[in-house]
C-alpha cells in the first residue's frame, strides 16, 4: 500500500459533498441560520404550537379572524400564550425553515391549499410525521364562513390535542 500524504484542500475536495463544510459555504450556512432566528410571531408558543395563515391586508390576522383564533383556542382549552401564529405572507421566511427553526409539536397550516398542491379531502385530516402532528385547513376567512368547515376543523382540532 502506499502511503498518500492528503493536504488541506484535497480533503476538502474529497468530502465537500458528504463531510466537510467548505469554509466558504459555511458563511453562507450560519448566515442562513441567523434568518431564521428573527421569525416574528403573535403568540407565547409555550405548548409548541405552530399555527401557519396568509393575510395579505393585515400584519397578523384581521379583526373577525382574530375573534376567530380566540375562540377556537378557549374551545380548544388553550390560549394565545400556547401558539405561534404566523402570517406566511408577511414573513421572509418558508414555511419550511420556519418548522425547522421552531421545531413545534403541532401544525395548524391554513393556507390555501393550492400553496401545498393539495387535493380538498387531505385537508382537516390529522398526519403526523417526525413526531409532529399536523393539519390542513382552508383559510382563516373561508372557515369562518362555512359552518360545516368549522366543524370539520373542530373535529380535526379534537383528535390533535385529543379534547
Amino acid at each position: 500500500m502506499e502511503k498518500v500524504n492528503l493536504n488541506i484542500t484535497s480533503l476538502e475536495q474529497l468530502y465537500s459533498t458528504n463531510l466537510v463544510i467548505v469554509s466558504e459555504y459555511r458563511d453562507a450556512i450560519v448566515e442562513k441560520k441567523a434568518e431564521l432566528v428573527s421569525i416574528s410571531y403573535t403568540g407565547g408558543f409555550k405548548r409548541k404550537i405552530l399555527w401557519l395563515h396568509t393575510e395579505s391586508m393585515h400584519p397578523f390576522l384581521s379583526d373577525d379572524d382574530h375573534e376567530m383564533v380566540s375562540k377556537i383556542l378557549d374551545a380548544c382549552r388553550l390560549s394565545w400564550d400556547d401558539i405561534a401564529l404566523i402570517n406566511l405572507d408577511k414573513s421572509t421566511q418558508t414555511a419550511g425553515d420556519i418548522v425547522e427553526s421552531l421545531a413545534p409539536f403541532f401544525i395548524i397550516s391554513s393556507v390555501p391549499s393550492s400553496l401545498y398542491n393539495m387535493t380538498h379531502p387531505a385537508l382537516y385530516q390529522l398526519t403526523e410525521t417526525a413526531g409532529i402532528k399536523t393539519t390542513y385547513t382552508d383559510t382563516l376567512a373561508v372557515i369562518r364562513n362555512d359552518k360545516n368547515l368549522k366543524i370539520k376543523f373542530w373535529h380535526a382540532l379534537k383528535i390533535m390535542f385529543e379534547l
